[in-house]
């Protein structure tokens, strides 16, 4: 259950209303595409691709038993996040006036947060 719910959430985020240089666990908006790859190791056992709507930037982080997400719009006003460990998508903090960065909050370093939020 957990997994379908953060793969879904995953899916939310990634069609949520960017152009920036996203990280390898990430997508960065105008129609960019993220592959999550298969791999038996790792939570998300079935690869699948998201794709960022435009302005959204988007990052994720997994290990073997936990996935998170992170993601915002570089002309939004806030951020989101979760985990399959602590529930579904939230808000989490406001983003610069200029909107939202994946050097800032949509980070590597947010991403693990959510994933290892209870």
């Amino acid at each position: 259950m957990n997994k379908m719910v953060s793969l879904a959430a995953f899916a939310v985020m990634a069609s949520l209303s960017a152009t920036a240089s996203a990280a390898p666990n990430g997508c960065a908006g105008a129609g960019a595409q993220v592959t999550v790859a298969a791999d038996n190791t790792k939570f998300a056992r079935n690869g699948f691709v998201g794709k960022c709507s435009n302005n959204v930037l988007l990052q994720y982080s997994q290990n073997n038993t936990a996935f998170g997400v992170v993601a915002g719009s570089q002309k939004g006003k806030s951020y989101f996040g979760g985990g399959s460990n602590g529930g579904g998508i939230k808000y989490i903090n406001n983003c610069a006036s200029t909107g939202c960065t994946d050097t800032t909050e949509i980070t590597s370093g947010n991403s693990d947060t959510q994933m290892n939020a209870s």
